[in-house]
């Protein structure tokens, strides 16, 4: 047998190992039915295989790395199933392929430099590689631009990472648009990480739906007020291309506090700290250990001076240090309750004696 063709019925169930005994096979196409199950890796075997379909199924697994093996192969096409995993880089080795469609899949990773050898997929007529509606992430390899035929990358995972080098030698990339990129939030800071050179990525920042500013080459953004926030990145190489950023809602901003000291005095211990935002804050709680177990105590309790975007300083003296070793921190605590510690800072002091000094003309006690 050399063509087992039974497109668009209702097949179902999973596609037989056995296939791959057919060793004289030259076309196997289950186009538009509803297999389910794994790809056999035995059709790896088929190594008279010309043309292989598996469009329109409920496929699932991953792509045999198998089917590499099959060197007479000139269509390999299993678009709109439910595969996962990386493309395997042995699909590089089908040098007589002229077209690889695997788009409309769930398939996840980089894209193989491997498919970089794949110089005769067509370059007229059908888009010859075929990996858009994926989940495809990472770098985009630039020896991709080796290739003449025309690539489809969008609709997945990607960034302006070698995209902008792609299209800067290859016109014929369609890689617009991708899925939205993470926005992340510390310290009252927000930024994206949307790849390429730095300086020709442009970030608009924006607040419930309007623009507050927009820069070249920093992706972060100092807020200090609440609202719903979402970063929108464009690139002057890949101009088809813009980037989303998920929208973030910021219902509380966290306290920033930009130093914390402790300073031994005499007899006493001085605290200070300085906070760059307040928003929401309540009190701070002063807290001591002498190193046993590091268990803290309160040993003061200093209130906010209130919701600011500028620096405000504080400080909290503490009369009554341990000999010894002295261990600080803040417990900062907002006013719903939420509570975020500070770093620990230390004071040794020295354990007070009493050392008897004594003349000819009288007796003393000094305290050293």
């Amino acid at each position: 047998m050399q063509i087992l063709q039974l497109d668009n019925n209702n097949l179902s169930g999973t596609i037989p190992a056995s296939l791959g005994n057919l060793s004289q096979l030259q076309r196997l196409s289950f186009f538009l039915n509803q297999l389910t199950g794994n790809i056999p890796a035995a059709l790896g075997n088929l190594l008279n295989l010309q043309s292989l379909n598996l469009d329109f199924n409920q496929l699932t697994g991953s792509i045999p790395p198998g089917l590499g093996n099959l060197s007479q192969l000139h269509y390999l096409s299993l678009s709109h199933n439910q595969l996962s995993g990386s493309i395997p880089a042995s699909l590089g080795k089908l040098s007589n392929l002229l077209s690889l469609v695997l788009n409309y899949n769930q398939l996840t990773g980089n894209i193989p430099d491997s498919l970089s050898l794949l110089l005769n997929l067509l370059n007229n007529g059908p888009i010859g590689l075929s990996l858009e509606n994926n989940q495809l992430s990472g770098i985009v390899p630039l020896s991709l631009k080796n290739l003449s035929t025309e690539i489809a990358l969008h609709d997945n995972k990607l960034t302006f990472d070698h995209t902008e080098s792609l299209v800067s030698f290859k016109s014929d990339v369609l890689y617009a648009p991708q899925a939205h990129i993470p926005i992340y939030h510390q310290n009252n800071t927000l930024s994206v990480s949307a790849g390429g050179t730095p300086s020709k990525d442009t970030f608009r920042f924006y607040k419930d739906g309007l623009l507050q500013t927009m820069q070249t080459g920093d992706s972060t953004f100092s807020i200090t007020t609440t609202g719903k926030y979402n970063i929108v990145v464009t690139n002057s190489i890949a101009t088809q291309l813009t980037l989303y950023s998920d929208t973030i809602n910021i219902a509380a901003l966290v306290v920033t506090l930009s130093s914390f000291t402790a300073t031994k005095k005499e007899t006493s211990v001085l605290l200070n700290w300085q906070t760059a935002n307040e928003q929401n804050n309540a009190y701070f709680i002063v807290e001591r250990s002498n190193g046993s177990n590091m268990s803290f105590k309160e040993a003061g309790r200093i209130s906010s001076l209130g919701n600011s975007s500028k620096p405000q300083q504080y400080y909290f003296e503490d009369v009554n240090p341990f000999g010894g070793g002295n261990y600080y921190r803040l417990k900062q605590v907002d006013a719903d309750g939420k509570i975020t510690y500070s770093k620990v800072a230390f004071v040794d002091f020295a354990k007070k004696n009493y050392y008897k000094i004594i003349s000819q003309s009288c007796k003393r006690r000094y305290l050293l």
